[in-house]
């Protein structure tokens, strides 16, 4: 009987854990402790006590899901772990094909994504040439909802 009460405590206190580090191994370790007093009521006291077993463990499960989505969201704890507003909604992307063509510049290093400066905005950006300094002048050879495609505007040309 100590056996199957060790094991079921266990299998609720790892189930509760889950709840906290939400990796899966809790609760696998917590199931497995179910199983474990399972097997041992089964074969001390038969099936119902089996059975009862596998009813403690659904309980526990009910309950941890109970005690996240009723019960912490209304405690000074919750505060710092939910977001305290919701917001609908999609940002429209920019529509950059109007600057293929235009010169820019880069204001992170390119290597090969970053940050350039094209007609007074700023996007994000990958250098075809693979490599771009900052303060570089690059030109736009493409655009997508992604970021834009520079290279180096040669100074040697």
């Amino acid at each position: 009987m100590t056996a199957i009460a060790i094991l079921t405590i266990a299998g609720v206190l790892l189930i509760f854990a889950e709840t906290l580090a939400m990796c899966g191994a809790f609760f696998a370790a917590g199931a497995l402790a179910f199983a474990g007093a399972a097997a041992v009521a089964f074969f001390e006291f038969g099936a119902w006590a089996s059975a009862g077993v596998g009813a403690a463990f659904l309980l526990s499960c009910a309950l941890a899901l109970v005690f996240w989505s009723k019960i912490i969201p209304n405690t000074r704890f919750s505060r710092e772990i939910y977001l305290k507003s919701s917001e609908s909604g999609k940002s429209p992307a920019r529509d950059t094909a109007g600057l293929v063509g235009r010169e820019g510049l880069a204001k992170t290093p390119l290597c090969p994504s970053g940050v350039v400066e094209v007609g007074g905005g700023l996007f994000d950006a990958s250098c075809e040439d693979g490599h771009c300094e900052v303060g570089e002048k690059v030109c736009v050879a493409s655009s997508s909802p992604f970021g834009l495609k520079v290279r180096k505007i040669r100074k040697d040309l």
